[in-house]
């Protein structure tokens, strides 16, 4: 898959409907990862707002093992927050400007220890992973 495909699939989950029929943007969906487990969070809502969280591979089918870490919830409004610091020239209203710069320079947002960092990451690296996951076939969600 090229870069330009692999970018446009990261852009259609993005936006995701509520359950109140609703669509929420999810600004830096496929950009936040979390260090304990090295798993990109999912975006998901956080009290009402844009946000993302770790269940560190575990779904609701199953039980949770005792010895599975505690889910994390991290508000994208507190991730931009702290990028706009870091990254004053990427200032605007929704954080879209943040994402594209994060994702032209290959950074991943990392998150979940006593600070976050903002690290590289290789794309390619990100397709690879994903096609082993699947088979080889694209899976749109």
């Amino acid at each position: 898959m090229d870069e330009a495909t692999f970018l446009a699939i990261q852009g259609m989950r993005a936006a995701r409907p509520t359950k109140y029929g609703g669509t929420r943007t999810y600004v830096l969906a496929g950009l936040v990862q979390y260090q304990l487990c090295g798993r990109r969070l999912d975006s998901h809502g956080v009290n009402g707002r844009p946000g993302y969280r770790c269940r560190h591979g575990h779904t609701s089918a199953r039980n949770r093992p005792p010895e599975l870490a505690k889910n994390v919830y991290v508000r994208e409004d507190h991730l931009l927050d702290d990028l706009r610091t870091r990254f004053p020239e990427t200032t605007d209203e929704d954080g879209s400007t943040i994402a594209e710069y994060l994702r032209t320079n290959c950074l991943t947002i990392s998150c979940g220890g006593p600070t976050q960092e903002v690290k590289p990451y290789d794309p390619q690296l990100i397709r690879t992973a994903a096609a082993e996951a699947t088979g080889g076939q694209l899976l749109l969600l």
